[in-house]
């Protein structure tokens, strides 16, 4: 599976309780398959709450299927092509490039979203309204106490994620996402030429704009 892949995945899995029936292990499939091939711009913003304490977290993500992506937040870039991946890390000052050609898996096995329906002792459904559906998960994990997540049941894309649960000392804690999309723009995927050049080896070097930055080369591994 692409890398990239996995993280896709990795934003959809926690939806895996849902696979209590075969309808909703299908649905699981179609919110995976919609991320795989999605072709827009997506704004997350994270909120996580601890006690009193709050930290919010903005990034943007540009997608054009799996082997075309763009993030941006804050601190950090990432890049995915066909064959590289670039990551920028301006708190450690370093940029680290890697193969994205890995072998290729579109599709996940139904099934996988049917296997974890035990970690979640709870599972309400609910429509919004206007093809939004709702989903209350209580999990068999200690202190967390209920996962709420809403999605478009027509496009598959997510809306808003939330989970609250309780620390050690009664402490309460959340963290809440939501998601937005918009139409992507061809200029909105910068080429990897934005950070690298590579002589006539293909060997690669930062261009001038990163020279500053520290190169973490895990291409000719």
């Amino acid at each position: 599976m692409k890398k990239l892949g996995i993280l896709l995945v990795g934003l959809v899995v926690g939806l895996s309780a849902f696979g209590q029936n075969g309808q909703l292990a299908k649905d699981l499939a179609a919110i995976n398959h919609a991320y795989f091939n999605l072709n827009k711009k997506m704004v997350v913003k994270a909120v996580a709450t601890h006690g009193d304490q709050q930290v919010t977290t903005n990034y943007v993500a540009y997608m054009k299927g799996i082997d075309a992506y763009y993030m941006k937040s804050e601190g950090t870039e990432m890049l995915v092509s066909s064959s590289v991946k670039v990551v920028l890390n301006k708190a450690t000052n370093s940029v680290m490039i890697d193969s994205n050609a890995t072998n290729s898996v579109d599709e996940l096995p139904i099934q996988l979203f049917d296997t974890l329906t035990k970690l979640y002792s709870s599972v309400k459904v609910s429509n919004l309204g206007s093809g939004i559906k709702r989903y209350e998960l209580v999990p068999v994990i200690d202190r967390v106490n209920k996962i709420v997540i809403e999605f478009n049941s027509n496009t598959k894309l997510l809306r808003s994620m939330r989970m609250t649960s309780t620390g050690m000392n009664n402490e309460k804690s959340s963290m809440s996402i939501s998601y937005t999309y918009e139409p992507l723009k061809p200029s909105d995927i910068p080429p990897i030429s934005k950070f690298l050049t590579f002589d006539d080896e293909g060997i690669a070097q930062l261009t001038s704009a990163y020279k500053s930055y520290r190169l973490i080369n895990f291409l000719n591994r």
